[in-house]
């Protein structure tokens, strides 16, 4: 079968069409929708869509898994009505991307199909991400990178959120979050990153996958300041430098193969940047406020991932 409902998902639907599915199964609040895992006609489409808006996401056999993220790696297109405009973003998500397939070499990981999941769109009045341990020191709390709207600039790293850390129940206005995140690490069975969005007085689980890797990336990087505002500039980024930006779209992780440490503008410690920096092995720091302007081109700094800190040497 080339279209599979949700609720049904298995280990062929891919890491987070599985993951989803078994949380839907289990009774929490996912968004409902099917996975495309082969080719499929309009009438056969036609018949699983509805009239509201959906989105389109990837959810390949390697994705979100205990040891890969591939966190912004593969194509998600939102807010995607009918059947002619959800088949060619199903097209886009099954065809996978060139910086996908730099972020799979650099993991010594075979190439795999790449099942494409459809969810009801959620219209998000806040959003972020949740991990149920703090990334930077493995310690058992719950960190929540939250912004006002959808989810994907706060997971994109285009802006840098609210950080909430919470210990034990929390704030009354996050206690629903807080206890969901649990529950799906409960359900799961490991340490989770979870994206979420409320709409009106109910919050949804978007995603939920394994953190990969716990605590910043070991020891500092030193080397010359490179900043980049766009493509244009890849070319000058040499082994060694440390790449200086606004933020990272995801289309720049083949420079995280290249560059010694990571310092962007916006983000939070839950963004794509920053995960695929851990993956990576290298620091990063991210929402530091001005770092384009801070440092000059060429100007040899120190990053520190676990401090946080970028300093300049004199």
């Amino acid at each position: 079968m080339s279209v599979v409902p949700l609720a049904a998902a298995g280990p062929e639907c891919g890491g987070k069409a599985h993951a989803l599915g078994i949380l839907l199964r289990a009774g929490l609040p996912v968004p409902d929708g099917f996975v495309v895992t082969g080719p499929v006609d309009r009438a056969t489409l036609g018949r699983h869509l509805g009239d509201h808006p959906v989105a389109v996401r990837s959810s390949g056999l390697a994705e979100d898994s205990v040891t890969a993220s591939f966190a912004g790696q593969y194509e998600t297109v939102l807010g995607v009505r009918g059947v002619d405009e959800v088949l060619a973003a199903i097209g886009r998500c099954a065809a996978g991307t060139e910086r996908g397939r730099h972020y799979r070499e650099h993991l010594g990981l075979p190439e795999r199909p790449i099942p494409v999941l459809v969810q009801a769109l959620v219209a998000a009045d806040s959003a972020g991400v949740l991990f149920t341990r703090d990334p930077r020191d493995g310690a058992d709390a719950i960190v929540i990178n939250a912004a006002a709207g959808p989810g994907a600039p706060v997971v994109s790293g285009a802006v840098t959120p609210d950080e909430i850390i919470v210990t034990g129940a929390g704030p009354a206005e996050f206690r629903e979050l807080v206890a969901l995140g649990r529950r799906c690490e409960e359900i799961l069975g490991r340490p989770q990153d979870v994206e979420w969005a409320i709409r009106g007085d109910r919050v949804w689980v978007l995603q939920s996958r394994p953190i990969t890797r716990l605590g910043a990336s070991p020891g500092r990087a030193r080397g010359p300041a490179r900043i980049v505002c766009s493509a244009d500039d890849f070319a000058r980024v040499r082994p060694g430098d440390v790449l200086v930006c606004r933020t990272t779209d995801p289309a720049w992780t083949p420079l995280f193969r290249v560059a010694a440490g990571v310092v962007t503008e916006t983000g939070g410690v839950l963004c794509h940047a920053a995960i695929v920096a851990r993956e990576f092995g290298i620091p990063a720091v991210v929402g530091l406020g001005g770092a384009t302007s801070r440092f000059a081109d060429g100007t040899v700094v120190i990053v520190d991932g676990a401090a946080g800190t970028v300093t300049e040497v004199s």
